[in-house]
């Protein structure tokens, strides 16, 4: 550990009338910034986290969606599918938080396990949307082309 020594001369009069040097020196200890730490993960485990809680979660959130098949059959659709869309962002982002570790990402979990979880939940809402969209509209423009 090095130390700074602050050096600072100050000018004082005695009782005699005649001024005289006195020198003040004061040692600190040196403070050092200590080195960053590379928390960031490598693009193999975001991706790897991502594709996992990405089935993860589509596979949790059929099984909630059969078991709120009732509810959806009701009038308040709107309210429901947007109900399923959220839960599907949260299990994402908790699986992500679960699993950060176990897929070798560095640091904590907290910050990066769960937005790579929320956007594999995100990821999974839309890729199930626009594959049933299709779907329904091969099966339409079938119809017309017949």
């Amino acid at each position: 550990m090095s130390t700074v020594t602050i050096t600072k001369t100050r000018t004082k009069t005695i009782s005699d009338g005649l001024p005289q040097e006195q020198i003040i020196s004061v040692e600190t200890p040196q403070i050092t910034a200590a080195k960053p730490v590379e928390v960031l993960p490598d693009l193999q485990t975001v991706l790897t986290l991502t594709v996992i809680v990405a089935i993860c979660t589509y596979g949790l959130v059929e099984v909630l969606k059969s078991f709120t098949k009732k509810i959806r059959d009701l009038r308040h659709r709107n309210f429901y599918d947007g109900t399923i869309r959220l839960s599907a962002i949260l299990i994402g982002a908790f699986i992500g938080f679960c699993l950060y570790g176990s897929v070798g990402g560095p640091g904590s979990a907290f910050p990066i396990g769960v937005a790579c979880g929320a956007a594999a939940g995100i990821l999974d809402v839309v890729i199930v949307k626009v594959v049933k969209a299709r779907i329904r509209n091969a099966g339409t423009s079938r119809e017309k082309n017949m």
